[in-house]
């Protein structure tokens, strides 16, 4: 990986919170091993940057300890590259409970860019949530997203999504931005198996703004959005 093993971030952690760094994944093991670090540190202003395609071979990357989601305030760029050959499944009891995704949480200050995700969510017969990039985010400008793709299906008991569970600024106001997405796109099946929310982009949204953004495939649910689901105050241009 780069500078530092990610095994000694979270020794590390308390003493450089002060100083950006930066981190390089190349490896499936390096994906996986950053996967697990970030349920124990949230690189906030960190950059980690994917510099090849990683093939995870049927199996998940986003592994860590269930017992403790994820929290993300740092950037991921994928640099264009694609992890794909993938398949998120629940696992444990706070994931079962809340859902599947690549991180749990998103919070003011996290970036996901160029990157492209292809494989399978099956999510769980009562997970609230699975979407392949971020479960939930519940602060102003929580999540900005750009040049970022899914390309597969997602299948959940409760909500649904191609990019983003739910979306919240916490604030209560629908103008205040929650994530921002722009020249983003889904292809594929997005299905709620019960009477909840499938949505192209983001399941539930509150000030979700999408720009340039496209979902080619199919949508099955109680309530389906081809972009938000469940829509309440945002702005989406094309």
């Amino acid at each position: 990986m780069k500078k530092m093993p990610l095994t000694l971030v979270a020794l590390f952690a308390s003493a450089t919170t002060a100083f950006a760094a930066e981190y390089e994944i190349g490896t499936l093991e390096e994906l996986r091993e950053f996967m697990e670090a970030v349920h124990v540190e949230d690189f906030a202003g960190d950059t980690i940057t994917l510099t090849a395609d990683i093939d995870c071979e049927g199996g998940r990357f986003n592994t860590g300890d269930p017992e403790y989601p994820s929290t993300f305030r740092g950037t991921f760029d994928g640099g264009g590259h694609v992890i794909s050959n993938f398949v998120h499944a629940a696992t444990g009891s706070t994931q079962e409970g809340y859902g599947v995704a690549m991180f749990d949480f998103a919070e003011t200050g996290a970036a996901i860019l160029n990157l492209t995700l292809e494989g399978t969510l099956p999510g769980t017969a009562s997970g609230a949530y699975a979407a392949p990039f971020v479960l939930a985010v519940e602060s102003p400008l929580g999540l900005f997203m750009d040049n970022c793709h899914f390309r597969g299906t997602v299948t959940n008991y409760y909500h649904a999504a191609g990019l983003v569970g739910f979306a919240s600024s916490g604030t209560g106001a629908v103008e205040v931005p929650s994530v921002v997405l722009t020249n983003c796109s889904v292809r594929g099946e997005i299905v709620s198996k019960w009477v909840y929310t499938a949505g192209g982009l983001v399941a539930k949204g509150t000030g979700v703004q999408a720009f340039d953004c496209s979902v080619e495939g199919e949508l099955h649910g109680g309530r389906t959005g081809g972009l938000v689901g469940c829509p309440n105050g945002g702005s989406i241009a094309d």
